[in-house]
Order: C-alpha cells, then structure tokens, then sequence
C-alpha cells in the first residue's frame, strides 16, 4: 500500500484511524471479491501497525483496533487454516476493550460526563464506559467470544 510508504505524520489528526481505514477499504473489497485469504491477510497487516499500546491510540483509534480484531475473529473460522486464531482474536478483543476502560476510568476520561451521554442504562452506568464506547462495541466482543467457548466446549 502507498500509505505505508509515507510518512505516517501525514495522515494527523489520528493517523492510525485512516491508515487502519485504508486497509480496510482494501479487505473490504477483497472479500466482496471471494478473496477472505488474502483479506484476512490484510486485516492482520492492519492490526499489527497499530500501536501495541493501547495508550498511543485515541479511543477513535482502539475501538478500531477492537474493531479488526473482532472481524479477524469473525473471518478466523470461515477462512481455511485460520480456526485456531479465532479464539486468539476474540480474547485480544475483550481483553483491549477491558483495559481501555479501565485506563480510561481511572485515568479520570471515563467519568460521569461521559456516561450520561450513554443514557440511563443501569448496567451501563454501572460499567462506566467512555465515551469512545458503545453497548454494541463492548457487547459484540464478549458474546462472539462466549459463542466460539460454547462451541468448542470450551466451558471452564
């Protein structure tokens, strides 16, 4: 990709947001292409130039991080030799999603403020999600990843 080859300065105000972006319009049309190998590749390549910190990132940018990771979860099981990252994908998921609001919870951007902006929702309240954070955004993770325990058996 031509992005890759410049200077990532050149895409601030949150630069992984739309180098991410690019990637994924390519994996995108990939896939609508009956090419999931080659896409899943890319979705990869997206993820690993990330940041490996989840800090470095804006919440823009970790909840794509989150994001990918949970498509590659997705792909992982329909894409011939890639079963056994799924779970890896879906964990990563959950496991990014955990300590983005607990860094942003305790580092004082996940406050008050930003929970009215989620409504009422007692559970939501309760989770104290930032505001970079949807229901759906934290959801998606943790139930793909129960689904993919309960149908491995993988119950403890």
């Amino acid at each position: 990709m031509t992005a890759n080859s410049l200077p990532i300065s050149l895409f601030a105000p949150e630069p992984h947001l739309k180098i991410s972006g690019i990637a994924l319009s390519l994996a995108s049309v990939l896939e609508q292409n009956h090419k999931p190998e080659r896409a899943f590749e890319v979705y990869e390549e997206a993820l690993g130039k990330l940041p490996k910190t989840l800090e470095a990132l804006t919440g823009k940018e970790k909840l794509r991080a989150v994001g990918i990771a949970y498509k590659l979860g997705e792909m992982a099981e329909v894409v011939k030799g890639k079963e056994e990252k799924e779970e890896r994908y879906f964990a990563w998921a959950v496991e990014a999603l955990v300590k983005s609001m607990k860094d942003d919870v305790e580092g004082g951007t996940g406050g008050s403020q930003e929970m009215i902006s989620h409504g009422d929702d007692p559970v939501v309240k309760e989770l104290q999600l930032p505001e970079w954070a949807t229901k759906t955004d934290v959801a998606a993770p943790f139930e793909a990843l129960g689904s993919f325990y309960v149908r491995t058996g993988k119950l403890e």
